[in-house]
């Protein structure tokens, strides 16, 4: 079979329209979460203010929030642009940032189809249209997790590429402080794929200087409110008296800041094992099946996850589970008693991943098909062979 029929020209034709899709998509989508969903309200308590509050009857300041995503929105509040309106700016670039670096990443490391596929599923979803109207604060983390992920798979080990990598990871961090764990945590599966002494020595340097990066907001932190996790762990402690009372909003912060260790395991290892259970099975049940707006993504992605396991290329599929583990202990919790869980925000990083599992499922679906179609062409090519009349 010639090369030419392998790679038919309407195939590229199609690919260039599919990429076309993703951005037509984002557009789209973005269009209508622009006029359907408000931004952060300027003056509420979840506005883009340094200081994390209470709400209820506690008006005293319980920490300081991650300043990456503050910091642009008070940026262009300072030019004249309404909190609202900038934290819509803000968000919604980092959701085209985030579809752009998803399509470019899978593409260069999986295939022209899995990186169009991907991001179209991404770029079509309602959630991250609604949480980027809403703001950065969700959708910042993931982009620059994605960054650090994407300059760390060029296996590149130059000193250049690891201080990128570096300050992406501590941009997510300063995004989310949880993900200064998901980034050692991931740098270790890495070392773990090819175990080797430069990969063992750039990861810790990126470590190192990842904590390096993200070391003044905790000292500010430890400073002001004498605890470095100061508002993280008066939200553990929140998190606690919701899975405990029920979502009671008097007095949310009652018996003060509790830190992750004894917020997991804090009250015995039955229970802790028992809410953990709780938490994946509506972890996978409830809460991602919910998030797939579109329900095909979610057999496209179960099939690029399989896939890659069976292909034996682990480490990125395994990112899904360092993004699943941690929320497994916050899933049970009656947070929204409407919905009977936990807001969808917190599902944004594993969906993400759910989309891109779903391209590469795609695209090795349509591989087969592809390989299926030329089998037969083939075989009805030899076949007519004999009866052709010179």
């Amino acid at each position: 079979m010639s090369e030419k029929l392998k790679e038919p020209a309407f195939y590229e034709r199609l690919l260039r329209f599919n990429i076309v899709l993703v951005f037509a998509a984002f557009f789209m989508n973005a269009s209508i979460g622009w006029r359907s969903f408000p931004g952060p309200a300027a003056g509420a308590a979840d506005s883009y203010r340094v200081y994390g509050w209470a709400y209820g009857q506690v008006t005293e300041p319980i920490g300081v929030k991650e300043p990456a995503p503050v910091f642009p929105v008070r940026l262009l509040k300072k030019a004249g642009i309404p909190v609202p309106l900038a934290g819509k700016l803000t968000g919604l670039a980092a959701f085209a940032g985030l579809t752009w670096l998803t399509l470019i990443f899978l593409r260069k490391r999986y295939g022209a189809v899995a990186g169009a596929i991907g991001a179209l599923f991404l770029a079509f979803s309602p959630y991250f249209s609604y949480y980027a109207v809403r703001g950065p604060d969700e959708i910042f983390p993931i982009l620059f997790f994605l960054g650090f992920w994407y300059f760390v798979e060029k296996k590149d080990l130059s000193l250049n590429n690891m201080a990128a990598a570096s300050v992406c990871a501590a941009l997510a961090a300063l995004s989310k402080i949880i993900f200064l764990v998901f980034v050692p945590a991931a740098l270790v599966l890495w070392v773990l794929e090819e175990r080797s002494v430069k990969r063992f020595r750039f990861a810790c340097y990126s470590v190192l200087l990842t904590c390096a990066l993200v070391t003044p907001y905790l000292v500010y932190q430890n400073s002001a409110f004498g605890r470095p996790l100061s508002l993280q762990e008066n939200l553990l402690r929140q998190w606690r008296n919701m899975a405990v009372e029920g979502p009671v909003l008097e007095a949310p912060f009652n018996g003060g800041p509790i830190g992750p260790v004894e917020f997991m395991f804090g009250e015995g290892a039955r229970r802790s094992a028992a809410g953990f259970a709780a938490g994946v099975r509506k972890i996978f049940l409830s809460g991602l099946p919910k998030m797939a707006f579109y329900k095909i993504e979610l057999f496209f992605g179960l099939m690029g996850l399989v896939l890659l396991y069976a292909k034996k290329q682990w480490l990125f599929p395994s990112l899904f589970f360092l993004f699943v583990l941690p929320l497994a202990f916050i899933a049970a919790v009656n947070q929204v008693v409407i919905i009977g869980g936990i807001e969808s925000r917190f599902y944004l990083g594993a969906y993400w991943l759910v989309c891109a599992f779903a391209g590469i499922g795609f695209q090795e679906l349509l591989e087969v098909l592809r390989q299926f179609m030329f089998a037969a062409l083939e075989e009805s090519g030899a076949g007519a062979k004999p009866g052709v009349k010179k």
